[in-house]
């Protein structure tokens, strides 16, 4: 059974923009809820990806900064009613770029001529978060 909506026809234009308005708020608040949770899940999908060859503790034993801990997702509505939503590593900010590029392998200060593994975990989590929520990106 469909509901009818009457109105008088000075009425109409008002009544449809009411409408519409009230699906766009509707579908706006749906985006912004897959938004946020795209990125909670591409920090869950870093810090397990990173866990498995992350460093643990320093040469003396003493636990280090672990990088795979740092991963949180900033989210933030601006005034303009866009959503947005930063993943970051709040431990390591600096370190991301070289585990996922790799880089020159320094010893004791010192050129060894060798280049690191590169780890591209970033992209890799944001293409799985991006096509579970959005489909094709």
């Amino acid at each position: 059974m469909s509901s009818y909506v009457t109105c008088d026809v000075n009425d109409f234009y008002e009544n449809v923009m009411a409408m519409f308005e009230g699906m766009v708020e509707e579908a706006e608040a749906q985006l912004a809820d897959e938004v946020y949770a795209a990125a909670d899940d591409a920090v869950d999908e870093l810090k397990a990806a990173s866990g498995e060859w992350s460093q643990t503790d320093d040469a003396d034993g003493r636990p280090a900064l672990l990088y795979e801990e740092g991963w949180v997702a900033y989210k933030h509505k601006m005034r303009d009613g866009h959503v947005e939503a930063v993943v970051a590593n709040k431990n390591a900010p600096g370190l991301t770029h070289l585990i996922e590029n790799g880089h020159e392998l320094f010893v004791y200060g010192h050129d060894t001529g060798r280049r690191t593994k590169p780890r591209p975990h970033i992209k890799e989590a944001y293409e799985h978060s991006a096509s579970k929520h959005f489909g094709r990106y």
